[in-house]
């Protein structure tokens, strides 16, 4: 067996390994072997790290800004400041997830309004679903107060018909679709003061061209932000997931810093291989029993499946697709077999959105073979349970030493 050390990513990675992580990389041999023994190794307890606030992190004040302007930017880091603060015209913010795309672009609403004198009549955030909508008029409310009101923050479909804007602001613009993109344009007019957020690694549309990259093309002197530092997801939730997205990431030169380098005493990602479809099912109702006794409430467990949603008692459930822009403290993927997950460019972001919804765990479950993509994860990152061969049962533990 070859040991790699920390930081030896392989050609166009995206994701740096945990800091003294050692990934065990088995030689194959040409001589044949016989099956090995299968062993059950059960699920153990959750372990969860003390919750932190992830979505206001402090940064160095701009120097020359301490003085300056209302003081609304306070609470972003330096990069998400130099976005949020920016003039208005052309803009994009090009970042991963856990970034703090959403909290950088409700900032700059509020920036342009109050600091800049941006009439909030002419302002229109434009989101994909009607949560997201909610969620970011709450945002501009405990920012702005009752001038938050003038703002109209709504998904795309309550607007159509509506008269152009003279500022709009678009988060998220990857899920959107192609046919989706011609009705945005309309409602930013000429379109030379709009901003918008997006990951095209996180597009989960088979065949949807890369928005991000149209956008810049339409606009020419588009200023691009690019946000790097995750607040999110643990460390090895964040190296597992660009294990599996960087053979396909369009980002290739984006590398996501994670902030949580916490360790766990339990690996924060695990698989669960089940016997049956029941017992499967029986595994996840388990793992959020157990959870809830902890005290992780249903808001907070996120149940992603690739196809329709089964619901389950003290989680969120719903399909993988309608995860974009949210994030749990938990995250549960059932059904990630060979034949449900097969190798392409649609799974493996599907999978990296999925991974990169959790802060501090997330457990993949699947009956019979595997997809092949679970392949891709680490031995010293991720620990397998359920029926599993022997030597995996004793010798999958994290190297992180």
């Amino acid at each position: 067996m070859e040991p790699v050390a920390a930081g030896t990513n392989e050609p166009d990675g995206l994701f740096a390994l945990p800091e003294g992580a050692r990934v065990v990389r088995r030689r194959r041999s040409p001589a044949r072997r016989s099956r090995p023994e299968i062993t059950y190794a059960p699920v153990p307890d959750p372990v969860l790290m003390p919750q932190r606030s992830v979505a206001a992190p402090v940064g160095p004040p701009l120097s020359g800004m301490e003085e300056v302007g209302t003081g609304l930017l306070d609470r972003l880091d330096m990069m998400q400041r130099v976005a949020a603060s920016a003039p208005p015209g052309p803009l994009l913010i090009n970042a991963g997830p856990g970034t703090g795309k959403t909290h950088t672009l409700t900032h700059r609403i509020a920036y342009l309004i109050a600091d800049l004198d941006v009439p909030a009549r002419e302002c229109v955030a434009v989101t994909r679903s009607p949560r997201a909508a909610a969620e970011l008029r709450t945002r501009l409310a405990a920012l702005l107060g009752e001038r938050a009101k003038e703002v109209t923050a709504a998904p795309l479909g309550a607007l159509a018909g509506a008269e152009p804007w003279r500022h709009l602001f678009v988060d998220d613009l990857h899920d959107f679709t192609e046919a989706e993109y011609g009705q945005l344009r309309e409602l930013g007019g000429d379109g030379q003061l709009v901003s918008a957020t997006g990951d095209a690694d996180q597009t989960l549309t088979e065949g949807q061209p890369d928005l991000l990259e149209r956008f810049t093309t339409e606009h020419t002197d588009t200023r691009v932000f690019r946000l790097t530092r995750n607040y999110r997801s643990l460390e090895t939730i964040l190296a597992t997931a660009g294990l599996l997205v960087s053979p396909v990431a369009v980002a290739r030169s984006r590398l996501l810093q994670p902030v949580r380098r916490e360790t766990p005493a339990s690996p924060p990602v695990q698989r669960y291989a089940a016997a049956d479809e029941a017992e499967e099912a029986g595994v996840v109702a388990d793992i959020v029993t157990r959870l809830s006794r902890l005290g992780v409430p249903a808001p907070e467990i996120g149940v992603l499946w690739f196809g329709d949603p089964k619901q389950i008692t003290g989680a969120t459930s719903l399909r993988l697709a309608d995860a974009v822009g949210r994030e749990f403290r938990v995250v549960i993927v059932p059904g990630v077999d060979a034949e449900a997950v097969p190798v392409d460019t649609a799974n493996r972001r599907r999978l990296f959105v999925a991974l990169t919804r959790a802060r501090d765990l997330a457990y993949l479950t699947h009956v019979g073979n595997p997809s092949p993509l679970l392949s891709e994860m680490h031995s010293g990152l991720v620990r397998v349970y359920g029926h599993v061969p022997d030597e995996q049962a004793k010798g999958e533990q994290p190297r992180l030493l």
